[in-house]
């Protein structure tokens, strides 16, 4: 694909896409699995307060630092029933980001996923949204890589482990 900067012609090969919040709405359903794990041990908290301080965050960094504001579980008992709770959410519920399956679908160039969630999560949720046969062999998950993106100060970076 050739675009035009100017009066010069810059040549796209590829593009990088994000899974949450830009390929399907994942965010605001992981907010909710969250909040309802919260409120059934006893710590009743906002969604949109779980939505600010979970998006773009590692999750194991996100995770901790929430029990540490509210201490009723376990880090790894959190994170076990927020897998369990948000794969039955996803397979109900999911959907792609207004536009994301026509944007996808009329892309002629080489195109692939990088995302802050494990394979299993970016894997689902390109198929629950129909998303996955344009991505299968190209997906590239901060698990596998060990580098996360993380927020400083409203804006994005990439940590490195």
């Amino acid at each position: 694909m050739v675009i035009r900067e100017g009066n010069s012609p810059v040549n796209i090969e590829g593009i990088i896409f994000d899974s949450d919040g830009t390929l399907v709405d994942s965010e605001t359903l992981s907010a909710r699995v969250i909040s309802q794990i919260l409120f059934d041990n006893g710590a009743p908290v906002a969604v949109d307060e779980v939505l600010e301080r979970f998006r773009g965050c590692r999750f194991a960094l996100f995770a901790q630092s929430l029990l540490q504001d509210y201490p009723v579980m376990d880090v790894g008992a959190f994170t076990r029933e927020f897998r369990i709770r948000s794969v039955e959410l996803f397979t109900r519920e999911l959907q792609p980001m207004n536009g994301a399956v026509e944007l996808v679908s009329a892309i002629a160039i080489e195109k692939c996923v990088a995302s802050n969630g494990p394979r299993d999560k970016i894997e689902q949720c390109l198929g629950v949204t129909g998303l996955l046969p344009y991505f299968a062999d190209r997906i590239a998950s901060a698990y596998e890589m060990q580098s996360w993106r993380s927020r400083i100060r409203g804006s994005l970076s990439m940590h490195h482990r």
